[in-house]
């Protein structure tokens, strides 16, 4: 059995990490994936990290080197910067529904917390998958988009920028509803989103104590 823990970047985090989440971790038997800036904050090296922009690869070349020396995956999103880079896997995204089945899917806005889960349900077809910050915006009326913001002086692009997840009336957008395009036949994989407040509504939510339950079990 595989399971997959992916580990993004909102602020939802904060409340694993105040119950020994990277303890908890690096003692199961579970592979983590750290999106973008996460990596930073880990205290053990992930089995994979993915980014799509191209900002950040090259704010954190030398780091990323470490990490590939370390035996850590470095995937990202196909661009000409990596053609002759062989330590990165790339892929083919799509920021089109329709495309769904023939490219790996990135979502309307193209985040790379939808590029991490299609490659691990469609490509790795994980047994189950657990999203850690995937918020989708900001929970609880806050700010505070990011688990890192306030611990990281290097960020990406949407940190505190809470209007990436919000309309004009400050509802969350609709986008949000890309993520239910994984819920269909040929995804096998059980997904779980561990967060009671997240905005993304399309996977079965479960609390901090429920997921370190699980990983137990492992």
């Amino acid at each position: 059995m595989k399971d997959i823990v992916i580990l993004g970047g909102g602020s939802s985090i904060c409340e694993g990490i105040s119950l020994n989440i990277w303890d908890k971790l690096q003692k199961s038997n579970v592979e983590v994936w750290s999106l973008n800036y996460a990596f930073l904050t880990l205290p053990f090296k992930p089995a994979k990290q993915l980014w799509i922009d191209t900002r950040f690869f090259k704010e954190n070349i030398e780091k990323l080197q470490e990490l590939y020396l370390k035996g850590v995956s470095c995937c990202a999103k196909e661009h000409t910067l990596y053609r002759n880079i062989k330590e990165i896997k790339t892929y083919v995204t799509t920021r089109e529904p329709k495309e769904f089945n023939n490219k790996v899917f990135i979502g309307r806005k193209g985040l790379c917390g939808f590029f991490a889960l299609y490659l691990a349900s469609m490509i790795e077809k994980a047994d189950n998958i657990f999203l850690l910050g995937y918020d989708h915006g900001t929970i609880n009326n806050s700010n505070k988009t990011h688990y890192y913001q306030d611990i990281l002086k290097t960020q990406s692009t949407g940190v505190g920028q809470t209007k990436l997840y919000k309309d004009a009336n400050g509802k969350v957008e609709k986008e949000v509803d890309d993520y239910e395009l994984f819920i269909r036949p040929e995804i096998t994989s059980k997904i779980w989103n561990v967060s009671l407040q997240s905005n993304i509504k399309a996977f079965d939510k479960i609390s901090y104590e429920q997921f370190f339950s699980k990983l137990e079990n492992k």
